[in-house]
């Protein structure tokens, strides 16, 4: 049986054809969005708390210390195993602060999450430190301080005359 001409050059454009879709496509990245938890100084726990969002313990937080969870936009619980939860709309692009607090009612103490404004949350996270690598339980929750922190230079005089 003959062999077509053109047989190896229309296997050959198969084979490149099937190549291409088994290439990896290059996958737009999906939209980020981060919520910040921290306990301020003065909370009563002292502590670590597990942290949950979205019933997944994502990391643990005490007083003095805060963690970031990366997320895709939308709505998210953010939650304590014996608390009250915080419900957190998350926008690409825009961090949200949720807070760790307690709650008494007579001789009850509950633990309470609650949201914070960006304004006030941001100045209270400035003085908190970001949590252990080991207290951080998901792999939505960065290992290190993503803030950027740049270390203060020092100004000097110019000694032109």
């Amino acid at each position: 049986m003959p062999v077509h001409p053109n047989k190896p050059r229309m296997l050959l454009l198969a084979y490149a054809a099937l190549s291409l879709l088994a290439w990896p496509q290059s996958e737009k990245p999906e939209p980020i969005g981060q919520i910040y938890v921290y306990a301020h100084w003065e909370s009563p726990e002292r502590r670590w708390v597990e942290i949950a969002c979205d019933a997944e313990i994502v990391a643990k937080v005490k007083a003095g210390r805060f963690f970031v969870i990366d997320l895709p936009p939308g709505r998210h619980v953010v939650s304590e195993r014996e608390g009250i939860p915080a419900f957190v709309e998350v926008r690409s692009g825009e961090p949200s602060f949720v807070r760790l607090d307690r709650e008494v009612d007579g001789q009850t103490v509950m633990p309470v999450l609650v949201n914070m404004s960006a304004t006030e949350a941001s100045k209270e996270i400035s003085h908190l430190a970001y949590i252990d690598a080991a207290k951080a339980l998901s792999n939505s929750v960065p290992r290190k301080d993503p803030r950027d922190l740049r270390q203060p230079q020092l100004k000097t005089r110019d000694h032109n005359p």
